[in-house]
């Protein structure tokens, strides 16, 4: 197994960037996330990364 390391293709973000940017903007690409409602939901968000239970990224809306 290898992994990808971003900074081996700094030289390419431009054309990511640029691939990226048009996959989201015509729905191809859409972006996981997990929202908590409230500063009191934010311990049990915590708990939730450790427990796999939040899908993407994980925001706690204050």
């Amino acid at each position: 197994m290898e992994g990808f390391v971003f900074f081996e293709y700094l030289d390419r973000f431009p054309e990511a960037l640029a691939h990226l940017s048009g996959m989201l903007g015509r729905g191809e690409l859409i972006i996981a996330e997990s929202i908590a409602e409230g500063l009191e939901a934010a311990p049990a968000a915590l708990d939730g990364l450790f427990a796999g239970a939040n899908l993407g990224k994980q925001l706690v809306r204050v």
